[in-house]
């Protein structure tokens, strides 16, 4: 973890919303995000809140989500699940199904055809998983999703323990790709839905 400027660090729970809004505004022109809400009011006013529900009900309690904090808020986040612990449990997710219902009016189906096709080619051999990584639009091209990815790679290299990620823009696989991910699948959502790319790191050589 670095400290001073730019420190990685992970997200207390009244941070949750400011979170939130920045993966929102990361995920802005995400062609999958724009797919599964369809309407641009709809996504302006539902990402935020999916986010929130997501880091609040599926995740934050795993101690794995994580910022790169700036002066006005978070300037990035990425949001891990531990091996063995991706899939959320059923009753998590019914807790979390009205505020979900509430982000995306009429758009469940397109939401569930997407998790559908992640979660039945997720790899079954223990990793840890990286569900969302996104850095504000005004802190772009400084870094931050780099600090933010090298944290939880170095707990991943010290356990000997692989990463997995879908990304949902191909412009973002040579990214992932100079951190050690390598696509293992192109994942296509069903009915005209867009395509993901399944990544899969494994542990650097000790």
């Amino acid at each position: 973890m670095a400290t001073g400027q730019h420190s990685v660090r992970r997200v207390r729970r009244g941070e949750v919303g400011a979170a939130a809004a920045t993966l929102a505004r990361a995920f802005d022109d995400d062609p999958v995000m724009r797919w599964m809400f369809g309407d641009e009011q709809i996504l302006r006013v539902g990402l935020p809140r999916m986010f929130g529900t997501m880091i609040r009900r599926f995740h934050l309690h795993h101690g794995a989500t994580e910022l790169v904090a700036g002066a006005g808020g978070p300037l990035g986040v990425a949001t891990w699940d531990p091996p063995g612990r991706w899939r959320t449990p059923w009753w998590r997710t019914m807790w979390a199904v009205p505020s979900l219902l509430r982000a995306m009016p009429g758009r469940v189906a397109a939401a569930q055809a997407i998790v559908t096709a992640i979660e039945t080619v997720h790899p079954s051999e223990p990793h840890w998983y990286l569900a969302y990584l996104g850095t504000d639009p005004s802190a772009q091209r400084q870094g931050i999703g780099g600090r933010l990815l090298r944290s939880r790679l170095a707990v991943c290299d010290a356990e000997a323990a692989p990463a997995y990620l879908e990304s949902s823009n191909e412009a973002n696989v040579p990214y992932y790709r100079s951190f050690g991910f390598e696509v293992t699948r192109e994942i296509a959502v069903p009915d005209g839905g867009p395509t993901l790319w399944a990544m899969w790191r494994p542990p650097a050589a000790r």
